[in-house]
This record gives C-alpha cells, sequence and structure tokens, in this order.
C-alpha cells in the first residue's frame, strides 16, 4: 500500500515525462486538465493534447498497477500483462464513453509495476515518440527506445522508493571495547 506519497510521486513523475516528451514535440500539452467532462469532477487527462487524435483531443490518463496485489497474483502469474488489462478496462469503462460524447479520445496509459506496458499503452509511447523525432529530426527508432528506458527507470525509481520507506531501520551493534578478547 502506498505511504507518504510514493504512489502519487511514481505516478506524477511518469505523467510528467510524457508531458515533457509532447512538450517537447511542440503539442501543446497541459497537464491535469480540469473540466473536460461538464458537471463532472473527474480528469480523465493527466496529459492533454489537443487536436493529437485525428483532429481529436487526447486525454492521456497514466496508472500503474501491481500485479502482486491479492486480487491479481494469481492471474497474473498464470498470464502475463493481465493487471495491466485489467486496469486499462477498468479506465476505459470509467471514462471512455463520457470522453467520448465530448470528441475526447481518452487513452489509459496503463503499465505494471514491474515493468510490462499494455499494448495501447505502447502504441501511444511509440506513437508520442516517432511525434517528437519528427519534430526534432532525430532517428525515430532511438527516440521510441530513449523514451521507453527514461519511463522504465523513472518506474523502477520509484518502486525503489517504495521499497526503502518500508524497510525497517535497524541501530548498528555498539562494540564495548573490551580488550580481553585475543587477537
Amino acid at each position: 500500500c502506498g505511504k507518504e506519497g510514493e504512489r502519487i510521486f511514481r505516478h506524477n513523475v511518469l505523467r510528467d515525462a510524457l508531458y515533457q516528451t509532447a512538450k517537447q514535440a511542440s503539442l501543446a500539452p497541459a497537464k491535469e486538465q480540469s473540466a473536460l467532462l461538464p458537471e463532472s469532477q473527474a480528469k480523465p487527462a493527466d496529459v492533454f493534447i489537443p487536436g493529437w487524435a485525428n483532429g481529436r483531443d487526447a486525454a492521456l490518463d497514466v496508472t500503474v498497477v501491481s500485479s502482486l496485489q491479492t486480487e491479481m497474483v494469481r492471474r497474473a502469474a498464470a498470464e502475463v500483462g493481465s493487471a495491466a488489462g485489467r486496469r486499462h478496462g477498468e479506465k476505459m469503462s470509467k471514462y471512455f464513453e463520457d470522453c467520448d460524447r465530448e470528441g475526447i479520445k481518452f487513452f489509459p496509459v496503463v503499465v505494471e509495476a514491474l515493468g510490462g506496458w499494455h499494448e495501447d499503452a505502447a502504441s501511444l509511447i511509440t506513437r508520442l515518440a516517432r511525434q517528437l523525432a519528427s519534430h526534432t529530426g532525430k532517428e525515430a527508432d532511438e527516440q521510441i527506445k530513449y523514451l521507453f528506458q527514461r519511463l522504465g527507470i523513472l518506474l523502477m525509481r520509484g518502486n525503489s522508493a517504495l521499497i526503502l520507506n518500508r524497510t525497517p531501520i535497524h541501530v548498528d551493534a555498539e562494540v564495548d571495547g573490551d580488550q580481553d578478547f585475543d587477537a
């Protein structure tokens, strides 16, 4: 379970990396865009990119799911990507219709905590990296590889923070300096 915001931190660093990539590609993104869905407090866009999805606005919703959760671990052990697939379905059920009604293309960007991207998220990240490559004149394959590596490192840093904050602190043993020991 999350403690002192590490899960939020992990989510936010991934969101910020996608936002920065979209910004570097001159896509005019916005972070945590509000008021997308009338009469709702919902924020389906961690990153909002105007006109990016075949002329439609795009709402990218970043989510990290652990395949080690009690309700997911058995299936995750038998089926690679099942936790990401489940969370993708939950996000689509929650936001797709409302976003579609407002002319917004909804994209859940789902990654498993141990590193597996949902296939739709992988396609979106690849597309974003290609857009950046096109804008900067760099090699597309290099940009794709770099973005996935960057996101993977950020995910693992977030996981490390979660682990380190749960590691018990042990006081070092004191040596009394007794000289009875013959060396």
